[in-house]
């Protein structure tokens, strides 16, 4: 069954539910020891029809942008064979883009390009395996690999294929040992970069905020703002799990598989179903008897309220802050300037400040090169078309590198987006920012606790 708690209110849904994505293929496998110990992307199974998966607890919860799976395996040894030495393999799933995170053009189309842009450990973290309580050794594969393809959609007897966006998958391996007539209990935990496409920046009917725009451009020269800190505000996310490795142990046997995803950590989770409609969500429940060949792996997006309040924002700010013994700051009435010991990247400057008496910010950046750029900040204010209170609130962040504006090369006929290893080139070191408003107050500064962010998750 499924259990979903909507709106404080329990509804009993059947085993069909999938059309909430809410898929299974069971997951970890018994592979060849050379698979293992060559540490190889797309290991060979090895089939172990002896030892049987006798029940298989998934636990997924949600927290700081990583999706948090904890997965314990019941096995049991069939036989009165001994298995002194049993090689597992562990897949973990998972879909990271590039520094933007967003839609890129390719040739003539564009799709949402979702690919690894070299391997980074904050993908993947904080895995552990245990057998019978037991903390096991491990180590994982040399690299990823893709999987993508098509799906094809038939229109009115007129067929289309539509690419499949592709997904990643990297391999972790340990080993155990299994007795004759034996029981055992295998737990695996690990923390998966969730991806969001959908930033704090990016959704301007939303809430206001001060907007960059660089000094003699259009307005519509460019995109919305895309900063770096937008990756840290999100409001949806994907839920990964791939089930059907394990068919090969036990000869892919049904047995009882428990489903439990937790989302009363977030604020209005919703999912959409095939209706079109979209649900209030916080717990979603499953228990099936199945044998591997017949569930579908999990694949859930999960909507959801950004987290904006102050706390946050300061624990972001807290989190991504250059040390303040890596440049000095010297504030007037109107004007805040900021001179860094040595050139450095800068995503974003954080302050507090009566936003209410400030509705244009002018920033001067001074790079490494001795070239500069100007940018004017203005109020995008909404509030007078929502009855929630988008004011713009204190810390601010103000936008120094930003993704569309800094991050896009205009060609001919197509644009590209660099590369997260671009922005650690002298051309977007800075070495002073200057900061000047009319807020109409002279007496006290009006920005206080001033602080540079490097806010990029890849570096």
């Amino acid at each position: 069954m499924i259990l979903i708690i909507k709106n404080k209110k329990q509804i009993l849904l059947l085993v069909v539910f999938l059309s909430i994505g809410l898929f299974a293929h069971a997951n970890g496998d018994p592979v060849a020891r050379f698979s293992s110990i060559n540490r190889v992307a797309n290991p060979e199974p090895l089939s172990i029809p002896e030892i049987n998966i006798v029940h298989e607890q998934i636990n997924i919860i949600h927290v700081d942008g990583y999706n948090c799976f904890d997965v314990t395996y019941t096995f049991k040894n069939e036989s009165d064979k001994d298995f002194p030495e049993i090689h597992y393999g562990f897949p973990v799933d998972y879909l990271v883009a590039d520094e933007q995170e967003i839609y890129q053009f390719t040739g003539d189309y564009y799709t949402e390009s979702i690919s690894e842009i070299g391997w980074n450990d904050k993908l993947i973290k904080d895995i552990s395996f245990t057998f019978n309580g037991n903390i096991l050794a491990y180590h994982s594969s040399k690299e990823s690999v893709r999987d993508a393809g098509f799906t094809v959609e038939t229109y009115d007897g007129y067929n289309d294929s539509i690419p499949i966006d592709p997904v990643n998958r990297r391999w972790f391996y340990t080993k155990f040992a299994m007795k004759p007539n034996s029981k055992a209990t295998f737990n695996v935990r690990y923390k998966v970069y969730a991806n969001s496409s959908v930033g704090v920046y990016t959704d301007r009917c939303g809430f206001s905020y001060y907007t960059r725009k660089e000094e003699g451009r259009k307005p519509t020269d460019f995109f919305n703002n895309l900063p770096f800190t937008y990756r840290y505000f999100p409001d949806k996310f994907d839920i990964l799990y791939d089930f059907t490795p394990a068919k090969h142990f036990g000869n892919g046997n049904p047995y009882v598989i428990d489903v439990d995803i937790d989302l009363t950590n977030l604020a209005n989770s919703c999912i959409r179903q095939d209706d079109g409609y979209y649900y209030y969500v916080n717990r979603i429940k499953r228990n099936i008897y199945v044998t591997t060949e017949d569930i579908k792996p999990i694949n859930l997006t999960v909507n959801y309220q950004s987290d904006r309040s102050e706390n946050n924002v300061r624990r972001i700010i807290d989190r991504f802050k250059i040390p303040e013994s890596e440049y000095d700051v010297v504030m007037k009435a109107d004007m805040v300037q900021i001179e860094f010991h040595k050139p450095m990247f800068v995503s974003d400057v954080a302050c507090d400040m009566d936003t209410a008496g400030v509705k244009t910010i002018n920033s001067l950046i001074t790079y490494a090169d001795g070239s500069q750029k100007q940018y004017k900040h203005e109020v995008e204010d909404i509030s007078e078309y929502s009855s929630r209170d988008n004011r713009i609130k204190s810390p601010i962040l103000l936008t120094i590198t930003d993704l569309y504006h800094d991050g896009i090369s205009w060609l001919e006929d197509s644009i590209e987006f660099l590369s997260q290893d671009a922005y650690s080139e002298d051309k977007f070191k800075i070495k002073s920012i200057r900061l000047s408003y009319g807020s109409g107050s002279t007496a006290t500064p009006v920005c206080r606790g001033v602080k540079a962010l490097d806010a990029r998750f890849y570096k």
